[in-house]
């Protein structure tokens, strides 16, 4: 029909968001979770010396662009119908391709480098009927004509496009920090080199500083999806943040918190806010209600208030603290002048109301809009707020939530899962949804809500995606399974910290103000991504069935939360404990996360457990796999009260 037309021939496309299964990113990943494994496998092996023309995403896009301009001209000597290669004209084998990798990312044994790897192998196969009949193939591109026709010149070197590969790769591995021994190991297999060569000091470093580190917050493009996170969040990259105003009060939270091996908190962030319905002695009336503290120098009990609320200025003025500072700042000036703390708030570096102990946040006027977001932000991810070395848990309750007995509470979040020597881990404590609840918190939109709006959308999804994955995926997305009215957070567990960055990152990429969705819908991945992983191995959910009890948790775990971590990527241990003993001593640490060593101790109760928490853990016993539970605790009915007045 005479209709112009160009087809496309890709050679061999590579970058972000590649095939699974495809030779480049199966090695990148290997490169990038493995440092003692070789980034070669036996498949690659076969494979090492064909040439390919390995050609990077963007450049195939540019590529893709161009054409769709086309049009044949009188001055291009090219026919209306034209098929054009799209590659870079430079061929490479898969084995430059390893040896490219491991210079980013080396390897922690000599035995595992590339040449190691190559050489073992061809030693194995010698002889062999498949290495005889094994040869090499070459295929690169002739890019003449998409110079000519198109323009098109390839703008991505392979060394650069592999950095952004890897760096892709690093960013999903390790979305919320990366591993803390990973410079040690660059320092045991390249320090020699760099020493010569004065290189940089890790080239993990390199790798990790290509990626979203290297992106705007607000750039979605160079993100390719990644969510970026308030800076007073354990989930942020200390070089990719976003501002907030719970920055001012890090420090403050500290240094409050820092003698409390349990804190109890809550966010009330009403400007109009005359009163916190939990603190009204009338409804208060066991001791158990709230953590005890012991002394007058820390205040384990914590609620995040407005201001400008009528409550905070009245107490400001009760209480003497000038006018023209905020609380926050009359506190460190305090901390400075070394002011002794009353337990009557008089004269002293705190305002308490009933048992809470206030920390305003200043809330410009022109952000009330980022409210709904950033309310939740000390609810979902607590680990920077409260990052004393002692400080292993803390309870999140909405303002007009009592407990009767915080006790019972934090006996059962200290359980574990246990079948027949094989132990499980709590990673959050959280309220069982009840069909008789009638003063609920809002759970987020359902069925009949607006259907244009964000959370209506969210579950929209979440919906589909429990359809496609049928029989495999906890609850139906329209009746909530969990009430997040309280929760119990492990600031020393890791997967504890994986799970709260898990749905803040969903609450924060759907731009919702309702957490139930988010959380319902992680903690149905993380049950079926744990049952998957058990089963490759071979095993049945242990965890399931009635043969499970329930025992406090072990030395085992202990240790696991005792062992020292990264709040966020960028942190190093020296800087963490530098932090750690800044806030011990009640200085100012400016700003980051604590290193904390902590102990939890064991409880007697047992608990229910619904749900499951792994990590690349193989679920079981003689496997040496851990399953970390989330618990959707009935015991709301013994432990919890929610009070209908409002403040």
């Amino acid at each position: 029909h005479d209709i112009p037309s160009v087809g496309l021939r890709f050679f061999s496309v590579y970058g972000p968001w590649g095939q699974p299964s495809s030779p480049l990113f199966e090695m990148a990943e290997r490169a990038v979770t493995e440092p003692t494994l070789s980034i070669l496998s036996d498949d690659e092996m076969n494979m090492l010396q064909d040439v390919r023309d390995y050609v990077y995403i963007d450049d195939a896009v540019d590529a893709l662009m161009a054409a769709m301009q086309y049009r044949p001209s009188p001055t291009i000597s090219a026919p209306k119908s034209v098929v054009i290669n799209v590659g870079t004209g430079v061929g490479t084998s898969l084995k430059d391709v390893a040896h490219i990798m491991e210079d980013y990312l080396p390897r922690s044994n000599d035995d595992v480098k590339v040449e190691e790897t190559i050489q073992k192998y061809q030693k194995e196969t010698e002889g062999s009927t498949d290495a005889a009949t094994t040869s090499s193939t070459e295929s690169y591109a002739s890019i003449q004509r998409a110079k000519d026709i198109l323009g098109y010149e390839p703008q991505v070197d392979l060394k650069q496009g592999l950095l952004q590969t890897l760096a892709w790769h690093y960013d999903r591995t390790f979305p919320y920090g990366g591993p803390k021994d990973q410079q040690q190991q660059q320092k045991a297999t390249k320090g020699q080199e760099e020493e010569s060569t004065g290189g940089s000091s890790s080239s993990s470093n390199i790798v990790a500083s290509n990626g979203i580190a290297s992106c705007s917050p607000f750039d979605k493009e160079c993100l390719k999806g990644m969510p970026v996170f308030p800076c007073a969040s354990e989930c942020s990259h200390e070089a990719q943040c976003t501002t907030s105003w719970y920055d001012d009060v890090l420090v403050a939270t500290r240094m409050l918190t820092h003698e409390c091996s349990t804190v109890m908190y809550t966010v009330a962030l009403d400007s109009q806010l005359s009163g916190i319905p939990s603190a009204n002695p009338a409804v208060v009336s066991k001791a158990s209600s709230h953590v005890q503290e012991v002394d007058g120098s820390s205040a384990c009990n914590i609620a995040f208030v407005h201001e400008n609320s009528p409550l905070v200025r009245r107490l400001k003025y009760d209480h003497n603290f000038p006018s023209h500072l905020t609380t926050m700042e009359t506190f460190l000036n305090s901390v400075v002048e070394q002011t002794p703390n009353k337990k009557d708030g008089k004269g002293g570096r705190t305002l308490k109301h009933g048992f809470w102990t206030l920390v305003p946040v200043f809330v410009p006027s022109f952000e009330v809009g980022d409210e709904t977001i950033l309310q939740l932000l000390p609810k979902l991810s607590p680990g920077l707020f409260f990052a004393g070395r002692k400080t292993t848990h803390a309870i999140y309750c909405d303002p007009n939530v009592i407990f009767s007995s915080v006790t019972s509470v934090l006996e059962e979040a200290k359980m574990q899962p246990y079948l027949e020597g094989r132990v499980g881990g709590t990673a959050l404590l959280i309220g069982k949804k009840r069909t008789e609840d009638v003063n609920n918190s809002y759970s987020g939109p359902r069925m009949d809500s607006d259907p244009f709006k964000a959370e209506s959308i969210q579950n929209t999804a979440y919906r589909t995606i429990r359809i496609g994955a049928i029989d495999e995926v906890l609850g139906d997305g329209i009746a909530p399974l969990v009430d997040s009215q309280w929760l119990v957070h492990m600031l020393k567990v890791e997967d504890s910290r994986l799970f709260r960055c898990d749905v803040l990152g969903e609450t924060i990429q759907w731009n919702v103000s309702v957490d139930v969705p988010g959380f319902e819908f992680i903690m149905a991945l993380h049950d079926m991504w744990s049952r998957v992983v058990v089963r490759w191995n071979g095993i049945e959910p242990w965890w399931i069935g009635d043969g499970v009890i329930s025992t406090p948790q072990g030395e085992a775990a202990v240790a696991e939360d005792k062992r020292i971590r990264q709040r966020r990527l960028d942190e190093g241990e020296e800087k963490q404990e530098e932090i750690g003993d800044a806030v011990d001593k009640n200085e100012d640490p400016n700003d980051g996360g604590d290193r904390s060593k902590g102990e939890e101790d064991g409880g007697d109760d047992e608990a229910q457990k619904d749900g499951d928490r792994s990590e690349g853990g193989d679920g079981g016993g003689d496997e040496g796999g851990d399953e970390d539970t989330q618990k959707d605790s009935e015991q709301q009915d013994n432990n919890v009260e929610v009070q209908a007045e409002k403040g």
